[in-house]
């Protein structure tokens, strides 16, 4: 609850003039791997449209930029042909997992990509993962600035929805697809799971 700003603020500034993130940075996830942190920010790009970027930073302090976004617009047409922004990562321990909102001019929607580096992402073939609301509720303009966890089980989001007047928060659920050699169907691999595999191995059990 008490929080002391750092006295060399601001810690990323706006790219150089005519670069793609000249006009604003904003929008922050960061990351810890245990030897440095990682952050991805929304960029602005001459001023017209947003896309995903990312530094990486030893010491939280000083800030190395990737030269080009990460994560760029959708092809002329596609719900996310406009902006790309408001980034949240998870890593659990072999993937990043991105989920991002996505601007076509006039909505915003949220939509998930994937990543073995942080850096080359793959967005989702069904995107977007989270639409609009139906026509007359709170959230039937814009499902923006996603924040995802994940409890072992579930992946829990909180998002911004919006009528076309007011801003409120909205939450979500995805269940996690069963991981490879989880027998026991608990969603967890473990010692369990392993004696199963055995037993069945042997013919002790079906």
């Amino acid at each position: 609850t008490e929080w002391k700003k750092y006295p060399g603020n601001p810690v990323l500034n706006p790219g150089p003039s005519g670069t793609w993130d000249d006009d604003q940075v904003y929008a922050t996830t960061v990351l810890f791997d245990g030897a440095k942190y990682q952050m991805w920010y929304t960029g602005g790009y001459d001023g017209s449209h947003y896309k995903i970027c990312m530094p990486s930073s030893a010491d939280v302090i000083v800030c190395v930029k990737h030269p080009d976004p990460v994560l760029n617009l959708g092809a002329s047409g596609a719900w996310d042909d406009d902006h790309v922004s408001y980034p949240t990562v998870l890593f659990d321990g072999t993937k990043y997992q991105m989920w991002y909102s996505g601007y076509d001019g006039s909505n915003h929607r949220i939509g998930y990509a994937t990543s073995a580096d942080g850096i080359a992402w793959v967005k989702h073939p069904d995107n977007p993962v989270l639409d609009l609301g139906c026509n007359g509720t709170w959230d039937d303009y814009y499902v923006i600035s996603p924040t995802v966890l994940f409890d072992g089980t579930k992946y829990q989001m909180w998002y911004s929805g919006h009528d076309g007047s007011n801003y409120r928060i909205g939450y979500a659920t995805s269940i996690s697809p069963f991981p490879v050699g989880d027998v026991s169907g608990n969603r967890q691999v473990t010692a369990y799971d392993a004696s199963l595999i055995l037993q069945y191995t042997v013919g002790l059990i079906d």
